[in-house]
């Protein structure tokens, strides 16, 4: 359905005025003539000790930054004032998608959905944490006298090189586990922090390109949100280095989306709207990761894309 720009942000909007109800709201795309600085920002409510708010999380292709705004903050058609062309809200009841056209109108969408209530905590917190004896530490044959090296491609402020680590000792495994992320100042805090946490002795980071890193041993390697081809990048230097366990959940995906212009039919009635072009580029592009990682050797599942020789979620 095509509407007046305005109109379309002002409905979008008044499904923000039941902040608890909203699952999720994810902002991409951009406008012709127009480039934002964030490649896409992710949105959700979120409880703080003052109360409600929306967590915002901007992801420049490098890097997420996260704030959190008071209700009557968030503002949709100030963030498509800056440039984006897509807005996917999703609430317990209702997928609402709004794409900018190309003549500046709206094609707006709804449908009519069921789902449960948004997770509104600021930390979520997950039951994904592996046995001692789970088979990840079967396949690669490893005791508790041996250990363990874990790297981590794209580290960013190493909230899962941390985490990792620290959940590997408390099942009683040696670990040496090294973070990688190509900016300095990220290193540097990392550094710090492990300094500050005693932990410098086991946990060490590097400042350099994934891509550029230099070939070496380790037995699990994990990417968390490495942006586009970051991916790619990890993935390549893992089978390269003859890591066992490969571990990626991948971010925004872009490389095939830009191949995406003219599209074939069928594909053709998805690939004409944004979001579900944006989708299509996802699923095509983690398919392939997997299908080489298969020709490689690999046993490939997927859970948002975790490739091994087994199955790790932490």
């Amino acid at each position: 359905m095509i509407e007046n720009l305005d109109k379309a942000l002002s409905l979008a909007q008044e499904v923000l005025a039941s902040p608890e109800s909203v699952r999720r709201i994810c902002i991409s795309g951009r406008a012709k003539g127009k480039q934002p600085e964030q490649v896409r920002i992710d949105i959700r409510p979120v409880v703080l000790k003052s109360g409600l708010h929306w967590q915002v999380v901007s992801h420049d292709g490098k890097r997420d930054t996260t704030k959190n705004l008071a209700l009557n903050e968030l503002s949709l058609s100030k963030l498509f004032e800056i440039g984006y062309a897509n807005i996917l809200i999703e609430s317990t009841s209702q997928e609402m998608s709004l794409r900018l056209t190309k003549s500046g109108e709206a094609q707006l969408s709804t449908k009519r959905v069921e789902l449960d209530a948004a997770e509104l905590s600021h930390d979520r917190s997950k039951e994904r944490l592996l046995s001692a004896d789970d088979e990840i530490f079967i396949e690669l044959g490893r005791d508790k006298s041996q250990e363990l090296k874990v790297i981590d491609l794209g580290c960013g402020h190493a909230y899962l090189t941390l985490a990792a680590h620290k959940y590997l000792i408390n099942q009683g495994y040696k670990v040496k586990t090294l973070g990688i992320d190509e900016r300095q100042e990220s290193r540097e805090r990392n550094i710090a922090l492990v300094e500050k946490l005693k932990l410098s002795k086991e946990i060490s980071f590097q400042a350099t390109k994934i891509a550029k890193l230099e070939l070496t041993k380790a037995d699990i390697a994990i990417a968390l949100h490495a942006c586009d081809t970051a991916s790619d990048d990890a993935i390549s230097w893992a089978v390269k280095s003859g890591v066992e366990i490969i571990l990626v959940a991948p971010c925004c995906h872009h490389d095939i989306q830009r191949q995406m212009k003219h599209s074939p039919a069928p594909w053709n009635i998805a690939t004409k709207h944004g979001i579900i072009n944006q989708r299509v580029g996802d699923i095509l592009t983690d398919s392939i990761r997997a299908a080489v990682l298969k020709i490689l050797g690999y046993r490939t599942i997927s859970s948002n894309l975790l490739l091994g020789s087994t199955h790790l979620e932490i």
